[in-house]
């Protein structure tokens, strides 16, 4: 846990409004039965200690500070959907847009403050990993969607891949996509861009 505050810390004294970044967490989370408020379990992490644990309000507090122009929350753990619960938000699928200028339509989302968050579930169980795999569903779902991507990947078409994939590996988990943070522009999304376009 002290070693995510730290890490954070080092960030917000670096990054700028030019910066783009992407946290992702894969591991385990609960959410507290109490006040429903969700957490990841660090490796130092003690049951029933949530003094311990890493809450979804840290997280969102922390990247308050900020500068980076871009965020994206990518989380792979059991009750990961309750990040969306420290703002009301409504859920949302991928940006849509009729304009056939692709270029038009990445640069008006690239221009836009972007706060985002795709979860690998609700507030669920997820499971870790398919049968011998080191990966979990959604790991394995993501990785692959990546690495077989060749253009400008906007984050929301991103989810819409993987929501269409991972019931082929995984029928218990329903991811989501949406922002965590009012600082959040609408129509804005992270955009994934391959080394070969750039």
């Amino acid at each position: 846990r002290d070693e995510i505050f730290k890490t954070l810390k080092k960030y917000r004294s670096i990054l700028t409004e030019k910066d783009n970044l992407l946290i992702y967490y894969a591991g385990h989370g609960t959410i507290e039965p109490m006040t429903q408020e969700g957490y990841w379990l660090p490796v130092d992490a003690i049951d029933n200690q949530e003094w311990t644990w890493f809450g979804n309000r840290d997280l969102v507090s922390q990247t308050k500070t900020f500068n980076a122009k871009h965020i994206i929350v990518i989380a792979d753990s059991c009750f990961s959907g309750s990040i969306f619960d420290v703002k009301d938000i409504e859920f949302r699928g991928s940006f849509e847009d009729n304009n056939s200028d692709l270029e038009t339509v990445f640069y008006n989302m690239n221009r836009k403050k972007t706060r985002i968050a795709i979860t690998s579930g609700n507030k669920e169980l997820v499971p870790d990993r398919i049968d011998n795999s080191i990966h979990s569903p959604f790991a394995t779902v993501l990785i692959d969607i990546l690495n077989s991507n060749n253009d400008v990947l906007p984050a929301g078409y991103l989810f819409n891949e993987i929501v269409i994939t991972l019931p082929k590996f995984s029928k218990r988990q329903t991811p989501v996509y949406g922002e965590f943070d009012v600082a959040h522009e609408k129509t804005g999304d992270f955009l994934f861009v391959p080394l070969i376009v750039r």
